[in-house]
């Protein structure tokens, strides 16, 4: 495997000048759509083609070389069709936050302002300590290795500590400008987030949240108008004017806080809700998404698509 990695290497520079080659990679040979047991190098193209000349060819072997010129090995090639060129693959509602204090919860959604500013939504709990009157720090992204990237930080944030009665537990994070968003986009979902909607009492439409691309099914809206005492960070904090849901064949868990709660309409994606506390495992509360995305758009202005 390392002398055909190394060959990949070798040969990946005078490959990637020929028509059409995307990318080099390493891996078994196919033969009419069947994995050989052969490594090979694999050429991906964005079109096989017949109307080359010779130079523009892509040989049927490679040669290793040593320092000397002498060959060590020969290798097959695999000339393979890939349709798109590459693509970022960004930060999307779903993923998994950290913040400074290892509190971990969920992307509610990612986005771009008209300003042209990148931004994060989640709940103020998981962004920011309330026990220590919101002191926050970085906000990293939780890859599905583990590793942990630093993606920003707290610029607003619901001041949950003041002993007020909230009606929402928000935090706004700016993304910093490195790192890629997919605008409005949810995890494993090929359509962007379109509306928003409205909870309405014992609705029995299908609805979900999505955690790492897993849906997680709720169903049944109830309001809960009073103030409710909550617990966040060790502190008895005090929320209203909520919905509650019950979960439907899954079970919330911890660290689910920051998901939005969807519904599908007519082929649209519509968001719901915004989740931020559970009476584990069976009913999630959320606050109405309309109310959390005027919120958001009065901090950082206009946004397309919502």
């Amino acid at each position: 495997m390392s002398q055909v990695r190394r060959l990949a290497r070798q040969a990946a520079a005078h490959l990637k000048r020929l028509a059409d080659v995307r990318f080099v990679s390493v891996g078994e040979k196919e033969s009419r759509g069947a994995l050989t047991g052969e490594l090979a190098v694999i050429i991906n193209v964005a079109k096989k083609r017949i109307d080359l000349s010779r130079a523009e060819r892509i040989p049927r072997e490679l040669v290793l070389r040593n320092r000397a010129g002498k060959e060590v090995a020969r290798v097959k090639t695999d000339v393979r069709e890939v349709a798109e060129a590459g693509t970022a693959v960004g930060i999307r509602s779903g993923h998994i936050l950290r913040a400074f204090d290892r509190d971990q919860g969920v992307c509610a959604v990612s986005f771009r302002a008209q300003s042209g500013r990148k931004y994060l939504l989640t709940n103020a709990h998981v962004a920011t300590n309330i026990a220590a009157q919101g002191r926050n720090g970085p906000i990293s992204l939780v890859a599905a290795d583990g590793q942990l990237y630093n993606v920003g930080g707290v610029v607003a944030a619901s001041n949950l500590w003041n002993g007020a009665v909230w009606n929402q537990d928000l935090a706004i994070i700016e993304v910093r400008p490195e790192f890629v968003i997919d605008h409005l986009f949810p995890l494993s979902d090929t359509q962007p987030i379109t509306a928003i909607g409205e909870f309405r009492t014992e609705d029995p439409s299908a609805y979900w949240y999505n955690v790492r691309g897993r849906r997680f099914a709720c169903a049944r809206p109830r309001p809960v108008d009073a103030p409710t005492n909550c617990e966040v960070d060790g502190l008895w904090v005090r929320f209203g004017q909520f919905w509650t849901l019950s979960m439907e064949g899954s079970q919330i868990e911890k660290g689910h806080s920051g998901a939005v709660v969807f519904r599908e309409t007519k082929g649209r994606t519509v968001a719901c809700g915004l989740v931020f506390a559970a009476n584990l495992p069976n009913i999630v509360w959320a606050f109405p998404f309309s109310r959390i995305w005027a919120a958001t758009e009065s901090t950082v202005g206009p946004v397309h698509g919502l």
